[in-house]
């Protein structure tokens, strides 16, 4: 079989939190919806530093990825997905964002018992983000 015709493993569900907010929690089960949610929350956003929220994506088998998404209240293209498939890329070549982008140092994939390189390289290649 063609690995091109392998289909993804899917979303399951999307939670979000706004840590500054403990009001501010979202439970999604798309991408797009959450692309929603952090579009309004970025919005909301108010001060002079930006906010990042707490994102957990789960899959459908089970495979949860946890990160932070920075708020900004001037973005207008939220796209989660970019983001996380970003945090994956630098990860799987064994590399990490640059000092400003320190909410992403701390993404980590809970349920691999592998090397975080190879988990990280698989997301990649076999989950729907």
């Amino acid at each position: 079989m063609d690995s091109q015709t392998i289909e993804k493993v899917d979303v399951s569900r999307i939670f979000i939190h706004r840590p500054d907010d403990s009001a501010s929690v979202a439970r999604v089960t798309s991408i797009e919806a959450a692309n929603n949610v952090l579009r309004n929350w970025a919005q909301d956003a108010s001060g002079a530093e930006p906010t990042e929220c707490e994102v957990e994506i789960v899959f459908e088998d089970g495979l949860r990825y946890h990160s932070h998404y920075p708020l900004k209240e001037q973005e207008r293209n939220v796209s989660l997905a970019r983001h996380v498939r970003r945090q994956l890329t630098a990860m799987s070549k064994g590399k990490y964002p640059k000092a400003d982008q320190q909410s992403a140092n701390d993404a980590f994939i809970r349920s691999c018992d592998r090397d975080p390189v190879a988990c990280a390289q698989e997301l990649l290649e076999h989950y729907n983000i």
